[in-house]
């Protein structure tokens, strides 16, 4: 952001910044709570988009989780200086891959974006983290999966009261 403001000159289209919001710069414990007492699959697309109706601060996506036609239509009139995302996805569409080495690929012409144009978050909540429970991003709305989504929840919840405590 200091180099757009650095090369910013009068007349430029004005700068901004075009971030994920949902589990990158806000939290949701209630909803993800909410899915493990009522005991619904680990995540699930109408009560997310019930959720996050709430929240009258931010355009949502919901038919689409494709950010690329609202960023195009912000770039119409100001130059994005920054994005902010917990998911490459978050930046272009074109990493919207499955392929592991093609992702690497973008990932590698791209580099010198990361951590100037592009900066990842970290995401607490969703993706990589549900992946490394269950060893895929959308697991199976089985009694086992619900199980192991609730054990890994009560894990996190007592290290973090064991830590806040010292012990």
């Amino acid at each position: 952001m200091d180099q757009a403001l650095a090369t910013q000159k009068s007349g430029d289209k004005p700068l901004c910044v075009v971030t994920d919001v949902d589990d990158t710069l806000i939290l949701h414990p209630d909803y993800w709570g909410s899915m493990i007492a009522t005991k619904h699959d680990a995540f699930d697309d109408p009560l997310w988009d019930e959720h996050i109706k709430h929240d009258k601060l931010m355009t949502v996506l919901v038919d689409t989780s494709n950010k690329e036609k609202v960023q195009k239509q912000i770039a119409r009139d100001r130059t994005i200086a920054v994005y902010l995302g917990d998911s490459l996805n978050d930046f272009q569409r074109v990493y919207y891959v499955k392929d592991v080495d093609q992702r690497n690929a973008l990932m590698e012409k791209d580099k010198e974006l990361f951590g100037r144009k592009f900066v990842i978050l970290p995401n607490p909540t969703d993706g990589h983290w549900v992946r490394a429970i269950f060893g895929e991003s959308e697991p199976a709305p089985t009694k086992q999966n619900r199980q192991t989504w609730k054990k890994a929840a009560e894990k996190q919840q007592s290290r973090g009261i064991r830590e806040h405590m010292g012990k």
